[in-house]
């Protein structure tokens, strides 16, 4: 979602977009991760992942602007494991991405462990995620404590399988196939079949 800096909606744009993290874009299309650190209602400042400090001004000229993250939940695959981002209720609506709408855990160990919400881990995650496929040979390889089928089901390195934040079944791997028993009687074993079919991973939900 782009939004450009006007002074007609200067208001809006501060109460949505201050403290949170987008993207930078300059009428090259060219992006820049950005923390939006303060607006008034005549310069927008925001600094980088290196610490340097921009200011844009109110009613550009140029096609320039920000694009800013949506807040969405679901799992999300890193060079670090998958990574789940919940929604966390506030009373200030925000569109953009921060500490006080978000909260990121990394599945590790078989728990949810709370992660800072900063640079680095927002470029991991919006920047430079794995793609599925990325991140399940990193996986199966060990290099990384869990592996995010979807954005909705993981598995992780205590052989648990996840959907968002509880465990739902075991699994276990013959081969390239993976064998999932759930503990419940068909919850899930569509959505989850669907999931890994869907990546072309060969599965037997159970």
């Amino acid at each position: 979602m782009f939004e450009k800096f006007l002074s007609a909606n200067s208001g809006d744009f501060r109460q949505r977009y201050e403290g949170t993290y987008g993207f930078y874009r300059d009428e090259k299309g060219t992006k820049l991760l950005a923390w939006l650190t303060s607006i008034t209602d005549n310069v927008c400042m925001f600094t980088d992942a290196r610490g340097l400090e921009y200011k844009l001004n109110v009613d550009a000229q140029k096609d320039i602007g920000f694009e800013f993250l949506p807040p969405k939940a679901g799992y999300f695959n890193t060079d670090k494991g998958a990574m789940l981002v919940q929604r966390v209720a506030q009373r200030q609506f925000q569109r953009g991405i921060s500490g006080k709408n978000i909260s990121i855990n990394l599945l590790h160990k078989g728990m949810l462990i709370a992660q800072r919400i900063d640079f680095p881990l927002i470029e991991r995650l919006y920047d430079k995620a794995l793609s599925t496929k990325d991140a399940k040979a990193l996986f199966e390889k060990g290099g990384s404590p869990s592996w995010a089928v979807s954005s909705q089901f993981c598995l992780g390195d205590t052989r648990h399988v996840w959907v968002l934040a509880e465990t739902i079944g075991k699994y276990r791997k013959e081969g390239e196939k993976y064998i999932v028993s759930l503990n419940e009687k068909c919850l899930f074993r569509t959505e989850l079949t669907d999931a890994f079919k869907a990546i072309g991973c060969p599965v037997e939900v159970n």
